[in-house]
């Protein structure tokens, strides 16, 4: 026979909390394990009504279950979320079996592995948003590129037409050529949602940055908007592109603007905070260490959960139509991933949101440098140059544009048909212009060809992207000239008068 200390210390011993209540709801017994599931002790419990215990339990969906046991002399299983007199809480299963005494419960606690489901969850859902972004991110590169394709016809043939036109029809000309240009800023911030737009990084001061965005942040809200800026608390400088920072500001003021239906206010601040590996993965910041942070916060409507989900995403909006492209946020969403920086959102529905923008601390002051040149200077006159574009009318309309110049000009349509014109006429090629991004061999690697047999080659990047993904290959005598696209016949001229080694001048008037 076991005697009754040695059956205590036996159900002491065990992993699950056991529990016996009297028909009364007095406890009848406890044992360690389901005392301290409780936060508490046997001597406690022990002879006390539950409701004594535990105030406000019989209002709670458990004891609707326990009265159900005790009633009705039914097993009983359910999932428990506790709340501790502290706010915390923890999750239980809880096994109620009815027994002559009343009932008992056997209590096991989960609450380390609701947790880690939770964060597993919270995991899950970052790498979805993250594939959902990247997804969305490639389309609108594909989109910015090709389009830019187009607007670089449109820009330049109007510039053209307009050099040619007179009378009424210059006006009709001017309106096409200011929608285009319209349309390559918004191609712009689709490239800096992508992380693909030129990016000229330099050591930046958050605060003076405020300091002179002040006046027309105030010029830029209603006057029933209050807007502080805060710039006393001093943060070290960021490793940024200013004006991207700029644009990131007033952004988030616009939006926030918008969110504000009646009187309100807008805070800009600013501070730091020093980012660890969970604060990485959380926020897709791509290195640890010291980060400024500039905070928005503003006394709007709020956003609910739906929202959140999608307010980076390109051309999504809640204004109404006509109010907003949709692409503020997703700008300032690019931006800050361009800079390796996160971005946190807080967000209540009726009381404001809050955006924290993390930049990494500058590592190092600027450092100013000298242009470099190629060395190999092309002829005083007329040049013969390789043009490499796979869209057909971008490699007409730049051959065109330079024959205005006199030059002579190969145009090829991908860059293996650019390989075999150099093969043959690779003496007489003073420079070539290649499209940075094309089906098959990219203009990357074109150059690497190019540059392994003639180092001091001469190259212009034309690019709707950052020329960043040029600089990766061998550059003995100096950078690879960068044209962004949309260019227009001035912006053309010049770049390639700097790449044969010729003073920059105007390019000559249209002749009818």
């Amino acid at each position: 026979m076991i005697d009754t200390r040695a059956l205590v210390g036996i159900l002491d011993s065990i992993l699950e909390g056991i529990q016996v209540i009297g028909r009364d709801w007095r406890y009848l017994h406890v044992n360690d394990v389901a005392a301290r599931h409780g936060r508490t002790t046997k001597e406690l419990l022990i002879g006390r009504p539950i409701t004594a215990c535990y105030p406000g339990i019989d209002r709670t969906p458990v004891w609707d279950v326990m009265l159900r046991a005790m009633t009705d002399r039914t097993s009983q299983l359910l999932e428990n979320e506790f709340v501790f007199p502290d706010g915390s809480r923890g999750h239980f299963e809880l096994r109620i079996h009815p027994v002559p005494q009343g009932i008992c419960i056997l209590s096991i606690d989960v609450t380390a592995r609701k947790e880690a489901e939770e964060a597993r969850r919270r995991a899950e859902n970052l790498l979805h948003h993250a594939q959902r972004m990247e997804a969305i991110g490639r389309l609108a590169s594909g989109v910015a590129h090709d389009f830019n394709n187009l607007l670089t016809v449109i820009l330049s043939q109007s510039e053209i037409a307009a050099a040619r036109a007179t009378g009424p029809v210059t006006a009709d000309i001017d309106t096409i050529a200011s929608a285009a240009t319209t349309a390559a800023g918004m191609t712009r911030q689709l490239l800096a949602y992508t992380r693909q737009a030129p990016i000229n990084r330099g050591v930046v001061d958050l605060g003076v940055v405020l300091d002179g965005l002040r006046t027309i942040l105030e010029r830029s809200i209603d006057q029933r908007i209050e807007l502080v800026v805060d710039t006393s608390r001093k943060v070290p400088p960021v490793d940024a592109d200013r004006s991207q920072v700029e644009q990131i500001v007033m952004n988030l003021v616009l939006n926030a603007r918008d969110a504000i239906t009646g009187r309100g206010c807008i805070t800009i601040a600013l501070d730091e905070a020093d980012l660890d590996a969970s604060h990485l993965v959380a926020n897709s910041c791509t290195r640890p260490g010291p980060h400024s942070v500039l905070v928005v916060r503003d006394t709007g409507t709020g956003m609910d959960a739906a929202t959140q989900a999608r307010m980076f995403e390109p051309f999504f909006t809640t204004k109404p139509e006509g109010r907003g492209t949709g692409l503020g946020l997703a700008t300032v969403y690019g931006n800050v991933q361009q800079h390796g920086g996160a971005i946190r959102v807080h967000s209540v529905v009726g009381t404001g949101t809050t955006f924290e923008v993390f930049l990494p601390c500058a590592r190092q002051p600027a450092v100013e440098r000298s242009p470099r040149h190629n060395t190999r200077v092309g002829p005083a006159g007329p040049a013969t140059i390789l043009v490499v574009d796979d869209t057909a009318q971008v490699g007409q309309l730049i051959r065109m544009m330079l024959a205005e110049n006199h030059h002579v000009v190969m145009l090829a349509t991908s860059a293996e048909e650019a390989l075999h014109l150099w093969k043959k006429n690779r003496h007489a090629i003073d420079l070539v212009i290649t499209d940075s991004r094309m089906p098959g061999m990219s203009g990357h690697e074109l150059v690497r060809r190019l540059r392994r047999e003639d180092p001091h080659l001469p190259v212009v990047c034309t690019s709707a992207h950052a020329p960043s993904d040029l600089r990766g290959a061998p550059e003995p005598d100096g950078s690879v000239a960068f044209l962004e696209k949309p260019f227009t016949r001035a912006s053309l001229a010049a770049v390639v008068a700097a790449a044969l080694g010729h003073p920059p001048r105007d390019a000559p008037p249209i002749r009818k």
